[in-house]
């Protein structure tokens, strides 16, 4: 049946009756029908009108129903068309819908194609509506289609460079990784290169994060408490004399510095100088602490003796009776009076506690007329000497003529070295034709002769007097130096040895000093090549007390490394005197006798801390290192290897040491290697092996802790000579 909305038909027949009749029934089957009398007349009005069905009879002038399909189909997609034929014409019929006819209809006698054409025409619509909605959907599935498409591409483009980025930051998180290996690895070496002990501790229970060698045995410190380390005790420090520090940073999240009384192994005191720093997380809270330690007893002693002598030589410097004056420098051009000795407060009439802290200018007026200011400025400014021979100081009390002598001290200091020249320049003066005493009395000058001689014998007296002085100084220098339980030597200015004690002379391999024997530095070479000799000279020249660490070789103990602390002291002058050095041996840094063998041994130990330890001792004493953690890699090093001897640590887990070695031995056997000599490291509180089991097992040495490498070393070189001499 038609829609609500007529269909247009159009039909091209040349019988105008059959035409007429067309028209009449389908009108009355509801559609509107346009009539055109042959098949160009039917084209025209199909291009120029809107018709949704094309009837088309065969059998027209000028133009047949077949020539109509033909021009529509060739022109595009052909229009609903119904070709209406004759009987016996089929394979008309059939070239019509070869040519996209949708349909036909074959013509009778009774008209009953009439009756027929509604169903054919609306079959025509449904399937031109069917094709036109196949070619909607068409349509919107390739849009869809070319959308799908675009946003494959887009979110591969998305993926790729996700995929990009992903390798990126996977590249950037391994740099970062390895960055941080590196980083931890050389922390690690770091701490370990420190001779004193060092550690990290949580600052929540005390225990130990991390933990040098110098602390202790590594595996047995990590874990435990920092107070049952270093004091052995079962609670945290407190009080006034050994103060927490890791509680002290804790509350204040600062640095800070302490100092506690520790004892040896020989129950010995030893005062030890602690150093703890926080270590903050993002919230500021403290997490942990470094702390680290160290042995200040013999620079405590050094500094005692120091202070002896400096308390002696102030004690000189205060009592000589020539003037000395201490000022402060203060940029760009100001002198403060700091202290001053009895004999300048004596020439000069002054107290030292009433002008204190006086700048220069106020105490010598006349210093900026005499150029003396502007002079002694300069020398504290360069550091250069000024003297002045005579510079006349007057107040209202005191007029005196002074011969002044500066130098330099530490701490942007200047010393000013005075002598009272009054009675010489008076004699002077008076002696001189242009001067007042041309027409004095000879008996005036006279006098004035006989007070300079006078002044002239005190000068001496006093200087004998300082000279003494000095000598007892120097006597009781000699006395401690002798008794001093350190090794302790005294220089001149020209750094020749003036006395030494026996620990000295048994440290450097020097002779016995007589009581006024100097001996020249030089004369021994192994001072000069370790450079002990050029250290203790620039100490002299710089005036200040420097530390330093030397390599000496000797004949009776080899090489040793000796710690050198050099104190200065200076004369009655204010110039270099000499020294005092107090030497120190330290055992943990001792080089052991090399016989110039470097070996290639094997440490085999399943702790890697322990292990790390003993690669690294040995390459600083020039061996070459490998490592393993079981049997089966140290198998694997042997037969790619030249190995002197494997070092094995007894704590391998899940075998002992011994059985260890058994694996090898074995192992060496089957493959048909060359097993080198095997060293087992036990613990001091494990059960010696038994000569039976070292011999059945293949253990050639066992060492018990705690070793050193020096001592691992002497062994190695011991067992490598015995197993020649038995080949």
């Amino acid at each position: 049946m038609p829609s609500s909305k007529p269909h247009h038909i159009l039909y091209a027949e040349d019988d105008p009756g059959a035409a007429e009749l067309f028209r009449r029934h389908l009108e009355r089957m509801g559609y509107v029908v346009s009539l055109a009398a042959d098949g160009e007349e039917a084209l025209e009005m199909w291009q120029k009108g809107e018709y949704d069905v094309l009837c088309v009879d065969q059998q027209m002038p000028r133009m047949t129903g077949v020539d109509v399909i033909r021009t529509l189909t060739s022109a595009g997609e052909p229009p609903p068309i119904i070709m209406i034929t004759g009987a016996g014409c089929e394979k008309v019929a059939v070239e019509a819908l070869t040519l996209g006819a949708y349909d036909y209809v074959v013509k009778d006698v009774d008209q009953g194609y009439l009756e027929l054409l509604p169903a054919v025409i609306e079959t025509a619509l449904n399937k031109k509506q069917l094709l036109e909605e196949k070619e909607r959907a068409e349509q919107a599935l390739m849009l869809a289609r070319d959308e799908l498409e675009i946003k494959v591409r887009e979110r591969t483009a998305e993926l790729a460079s996700a995929m990009e980025r992903l390798k990126t930051e996977i590249g950037e998180r391994a740099r970062a990784e390895n960055e941080a290996r590196r980083e931890r690895e050389f922390l690690m070496t770091v701490v370990e290169s420190l001779t004193h002990p060092f550690y990290v501790i949580d600052a929540r229970d005390y225990t130990l994060k991390i933990a040098n060698s110098a602390a202790g045995k590594v595996d047995l410190v990590k874990g435990k408490t920092c107070y049952e380390i270093t004091h052995r005790q079962s609670a945290p420090c407190s009080g006034l004399e050994h103060p927490c520090p890791v509680d002290e940073v804790r509350a204040g999240r600062k640095p800070v510095t302490v100092e506690h009384t520790h004892y040896d192994n020989k129950g010995e005191p030893r005062a030890i100088e602690i150093h703890a720093y926080p270590i903050l997380n993002e919230k500021g809270e403290v997490t942990e602490i470094i702390h680290y330690s160290l042995d200040i007893t013999e620079r405590k002693r050094v500094e005692g003796t120091l202070r002896e002598l400096l308390e002696t030589s102030a004690n000189i410097v205060h009592n000589i009776p020539s003037g000395l004056l201490v000022y402060q420098y203060q940029a760009p051009g100001e002198l403060f009076l700091v202290n001053a000795n009895r004999a300048a407060c004596r020439i000069l009439d002054i107290s030292v506690d009433a002008w204190r802290g006086q700048e220069f200018d106020e105490m010598w007026p006349e210093g900026r007329r005499q150029g003396l200011t502007q002079g002694l400025l300069k020398a504290a400014e360069t550091g250069q000497t000024f003297v002045i021979h005579e510079a006349v100081y007057k107040t209202d009390e005191v007029e005196k003529v002074l011969s002044i002598h500066s130098f330099s001290l530490p701490g942007q200091m200047l010393g000013v070295f005075f002598e009272d020249v009054t009675a010489a320049s008076r004699m002077k003066a008076s002696s001189s034709p242009e001067g007042k005493g041309a027409s004095a009395p000879r008996e005036k000058m006279l006098a004035q002769l006989a007070e300079a001689n006078k002044h002239i014998e005190t000068l001496e007296r006093q200087r004998e007097w300082a000279d003494n002085e000095l000598c007892e100084a120097k006597a009781a220098a000699r006395w401690l130096c002798r008794r001093f339980p350190s090794a302790v030597m005294v220089c001149d200015r020209d750094g020749a040895m003036l006395d030494f004690n026996d620990r000295t002379r048994d440290l450097l391999g020097l002779p016995q000093a007589g009581a006024s024997q100097r001996l020249n530095m030089e004369e021994f070479g192994p001072l000069v090549e370790s450079g002990i000799s050029r250290f203790l000279k620039d100490v002299l020249a710089a005036g200040e007390p420097r530390e330093g660490d030397f390599r000496l070789k000797t004949e009776s103990r080899g090489e040793v490394i000796l710690s050198f602390s050099a104190q200065p002291f200076s004369d009655s002058d204010g110039r270099s005197a000499g020294l005092l050095a107090v030497i120190g041996s330290d055992a943990r840094k001792q080089r052991p006798k090399d016989d110039g063998t470097a070996y290639t041994i094997l440490v085999l130990s399943d702790s890697e801390p322990v292990s790390r330890i003993l690669r690294k001792g040995l390459g600083r004493f020039g061996q070459t290192a490998l490592a393993a953690s079981s049997s089966d890699e140290a198998i694997e090093l042997l037969s790619q290897n030249t190995v002197s001897v494997i070092l094995c640590d007894v704590n391998l887990d899940p075998k002992a040491g011994w059985q260890i070695a058994n694996e090898i031995s074995t192992s060496c056997e089957s493959y048909g290697i060359k097993k080198p000599p095997f060293i087992l490291i036990t613990q001091s509180r494990d059960e010696p092996l038994s000569a039976k089991k070292t011999a059945r097992y293949g253990v050639d040495v066992e060492l018990r802790k705690p070793v050193d490498i020096p001592r691992i070393l002497d062994v190695v070189r011991q067992l490598l000579r015995d197993r020649a001499k038995q080949d």
